[in-house]
């Protein structure tokens, strides 16, 4: 009776071909995975945040950045208060003094990039408090402004402090407006374009400092945003 079966040489090249076709497709696939994750995360987060903002609202407390004093009554320790199950990271003092808690950003020790990669972004953006959420995301306010033009940001990391850190990748901005909590690039908010013009702020082409803030709009209304920066960015 005689046996059929492969050769050892047929093996080798079989098992070859199958580590070639992995290599080439799988980090596609971990890439495409990550993707979704991100976007799915930003769209979660921010759904939380809305909630607690009508939470808010709904005990008459004032979301108007100008009723807040960000060295004495910081909007972030009453936002906190309405995120549950959240850590407070603290704010600017808090970070000079103390170790941050696990999973916050320590801006003293690291950097964000900007949307290029060619950059960092500077550190006051970070300063007005963090809050770090249940899942692992990491929520920083922002109160830019002065003389009667405080404003409100709010940056989303989707993934805490896992690379890439980097603004428009997995830093994502809102901000509060007369018109509620919005993503940062649609009208009413500091980094809207005008209708049918080039987008600036989320350009790779774009030298601004603020290039990659409006890009959180993008991502809000395409689920393709990932592939797209791929190919704004390549």
């Amino acid at each position: 009776m005689k046996f059929k079966a492969f050769t050892l040489a047929e093996m080798l090249i079989t098992i070859g071909i199958i580590g070639f076709v992995s290599a080439m497709t799988i980090p596609s696939l971990i890439s495409n995975v990550n993707d979704t994750r991100f976007r799915t995360q930003f769209l979660k987060t921010y759904a939380v945040i809305q909630q607690a903002v009508k939470r808010m609202e709904a005990d008459d407390i004032a979301i108007d950045p100008k009723l807040y004093d960000r060295m004495g009554n910081p909007f972030y320790r009453t936002f906190l208060s309405y995120l549950t199950n959240s850590t407070d990271c603290g704010d600017c003092c808090a970070f000079a003094k103390n170790p941050m808690p696990t999973g916050c950003f320590d801006y003293n020790q690291n950097s964000y990039l900007t949307f290029r990669g060619n950059g960092t972004l500077e550190k006051n953006y970070f300063d007005d408090g963090q809050i770090l959420m249940p899942d692992g995301s990491l929520v920083m306010v922002e109160q830019p402004g002065g003389s009667g033009e405080e404003r409100i940001y709010v940056f989303v990391d989707v993934n805490g402090t896992k690379p890439p850190n980097r603004l428009g990748h997995d830093l994502f901005v809102l901000q509060f407006t007369d018109n509620g909590l919005l993503p940062m690039g649609q009208n009413g908010t500091d980094y809207a374009e005008a209708s049918g013009s080039t987008n600036k702020y989320c350009d790779k082409h774009s030298g601004i400092a603020e290039n990659g803030m409006s890009c959180s709009s993008i991502l809000f209304r395409r689920p393709d945003y990932f592939k797209w920066i791929k190919r704004v960015t390549d």
